[in-house]
């Protein structure tokens, strides 16, 4: 949701004193031959766990993680598409090879919200007391024609699942390479619903209107009630408000229902708040209200709906 600010270089003098020691963040997607020769060299040194000894991941989870991102990157507009990597294959981001580099960094220092973290690959999710499992890579880059490209981290510290973003295209005269915590919800409960094998769990929902009659919204009501809905995902302080929904009726739809396309507002005072920018559209939550008057939503995973909500509330 978020983007992130670009570093810019620092004043000629300043360089000039730390020329020695330039960091090392360069547009490199057009080769990525010497990402990969890394990895090659030091893939058995960074995989600290065997993959036969239990842990909060497997290889069914990162399956299961691929078939998500493959989809979720398709909601955006225009759509990303994500390339995962591993020490058996190294992506080039920017002239950092990742996911080895990250894990074993000599020309910069990661930064996770403040935090000096070390990272180690894990394959089963496991890692020493206080440090970060990475279990999965992910990025954009080598299909983004953006100047900015994302790159995703997926990790386990002490049994917590967390997700982490950057978008930095550039080393900073403190030799520091920036990630955040991501603030896009539905790849953040994913993830954790993954690792935990429990369902994200939700705010609780305004008070219902059974008086409305369900079968019979008009377009304003249909746009509430999945702003609403879309919103006790995210929690207080957001509100459907904090929501933009664009609705086609029956009479436009093929099968005579009603759909509902729902994206963060990010000119609301509390998306922006929370650090949204307007210039980065949001991914899309895709609502149905059926025939028997039910909210339904997309499972972009499965490709189907199921029903979420059967009383009016906004």
């Amino acid at each position: 949701m978020k983007k992130y600010s670009l570093f810019a270089l620092t004043l000629l003098a300043i360089l000039a004193l730390s020329a020695c020691s330039k960091p090392k963040f360069e547009d490199t997607r057009k080769s990525t031959k010497q990402a990969t020769t890394t990895s090659q060299s030091t893939s058995k040194e960074i995989t600290t766990e065997a993959s036969t000894e239990a842990g909060p991941w497997s290889e069914k989870k990162e399956q299961q993680l691929a078939d998500f991102i493959k989809k979720w990157g398709q909601t955006f507009s225009p759509a990303q598409t994500y390339v995962q990597y591993t020490p058996e294959k190294n992506g080039n981001f920017y002239g950092v090879a990742i996911p080895n580099e990250l894990t074993k960094p000599k020309n910069f220092t990661l930064d996770f919200n403040g935090e000096q973290p070390t990272l180690s690959w894990s394959k089963n999710g496991n890692a020493p007391s206080g440090q970060y499992a990475l279990v999965a890579t992910y990025s954009d880059i080598e299909n983004s024609q953006s100047p900015s490209s994302h790159l995703y981290l997926f990790t386990i510290k002490d049994g917590k699942p967390q997700v982490w973003i950057s978008e930095q295209n550039q080393g900073n005269s403190e030799n520091k390479f920036y990630f955040t915590e991501t603030k896009n919800v539905d790849l953040k409960n994913f993830f954790v619903s993954l690792v935990t094998e429990q369902h994200p769990t939700t705010t609780s929902k305004p008070a219902t209107n059974p008086a409305i009659d369900t079968k019979n919204l008009s377009i304003q009501q249909c746009s509430n009630w999945a702003r609403a809905h879309k919103a006790t995902g995210y929690g207080s302080p957001y509100t459907k408000d904090d929501f933009l929904a664009e609705v086609i009726g029956i009479d436009k739809s093929s099968d005579g229902l009603v759909y509902i396309e729902v994206r963060e507002n990010h000119d609301s005072p509390t998306m922006r708040a929370n650090g949204a920018d307007p210039n980065v559209a949001s991914s899309a939550s895709l609502y149905r209200i059926n025939a028997n008057g039910q909210l339904e939503l997309r499972d972009i995973v499965t490709d189907s709906y199921s029903v979420v909500a059967t009383a009016y509330y906004e």
